[in-house]
């Protein structure tokens, strides 16, 4: 007879359920299905990943804006990033250039020291009519950090030779392919292990002895 009830009384659940759902769907609201779903379902931008500004530092290296943390941490889960850098001249123009990181460097769980890869150099900066290639090319090699450094090589590109360098400091601002950094769940994991990196005392195989069969 339990057995009865307590499935009558299931049976009888269902049939409000099953009334409420289309009461909810006549009247365009949602079902109690769908909104125990969507309370399931994560929010769109704690999974879709978008550029999104993450971080800004100094000329000196300060936090200007952001977070530090979110940067490295979007570092750590393996999104790509952005760094722009601009400046504005007492007549009013100005020029703010961004370029894709290339090789990347995490120091002491803090500061980024980051690697571009090549550009030409351009005739000019703050011109669109007059901006061109320089003819002959020159190659422009930069590495940028955190701690507000900016330091750059202008090489001959036919010769490869060192024609400038120039040491700067620069306020950056740094962009991450990444979802919101409040709900982004992704591992960050640790990558820094101690005694993971060693001298190998195995030749490679280019270096070996030839082995005869």
């Amino acid at each position: 007879m339990n057995r009865i009830v307590r499935h009558s009384g299931f049976s009888a659940l269902g049939t409000v359920l099953a009334l409420g759902a289309t009461a909810c769907a006549r009247h365009g609201e949602a079902t109690p299905a769908a909104v125990m779903a969507s309370a399931r379902a994560p929010r769109l931008e704690c999974v879709v990943p978008t550029w999104r500004m993450v971080f800004q530092n100094d000329a000196e290296g300060r936090d200007a804006g952001g977070s530090r943390e979110a940067l490295v941490l979007a570092l750590r889960r393996g999104s790509p990033l952005r760094v722009a850098w601009g400046d504005r001249i007492p007549d009013g123009s100005s020029v703010v250039e961004f370029a894709e990181v290339g090789f990347t460097s995490l120091m002491n769980d803090r500061d980024l020291v980051v690697q571009f890869e090549d550009a030409l150099i351009q005739t000019d900066y703050l011109d669109p009519k007059l901006a061109a290639l320089r003819s002959p090319p020159l190659v422009w090699r930069g590495l940028m950090s955190t701690d507000g450094r900016f330091d750059a090589l202008i090489l001959d590109a036919a010769a490869d030779t060192v024609v400038r360098r120039l040491t700067q400091r620069a306020a950056m601002t740094w962009y991450a392919l990444a979802p919101d950094p409040g709900c982004d769940d992704r591992p960050a994991p640790d990558l820094a292990i101690p005694g993971a990196i060693r001298l190998d005392s195995t030749p490679p195989p280019a270096q070996r002895p030839a082995v005869r069969r």
